[in-house]
This record gives structure tokens, C-alpha cells and sequence, in this order.
């Protein structure tokens, strides 16, 4: 695994703070487990083209 900093805005790192809680995990952990399902998502909504190169 690599390690990234990235910026998110108060809110977002709040609405993960209170996520981990609800769940007692870490934030980073909640912030990557949520970052990989979006990657992982169908990209129906993309142009052919598009989600031929993502494969």
C-alpha cells in the first residue's frame, strides 16, 4: 500500500469522523474503504469510449 495526502474539505472529513465512530474504525479507514467502492462503482453513466479505456 502507498501512502497520499490529499485535501477534503471540513465537512467531508467531518461527515467521516462521525462515520468511524458510528462504526469504531480509524477515519483513514473509512476515507479508503469508501474511496475504493466509488472507484469499484459501474461506469454506466460514461461514454463508451470513456469506460473502454478505464478496463
Amino acid at each position: 500500500m502507498s501512502d497520499y495526502t490529499i485535501s477534503i474539505s471540513d465537512e467531508l472529513y467531518e461527515k467521516a469522523r462521525r462515520l468511524a465512530e458510528q462504526t469504531s474504525r480509524q477515519v483513514e479507514e473509512v476515507i479508503r474503504t469508501r474511496l475504493e467502492d466509488a472507484l469499484d462503482a459501474p461506469t454506466f453513466d460514461l461514454p463508451e469510449d470513456e469506460r473502454e479505456e478505464l478496463q
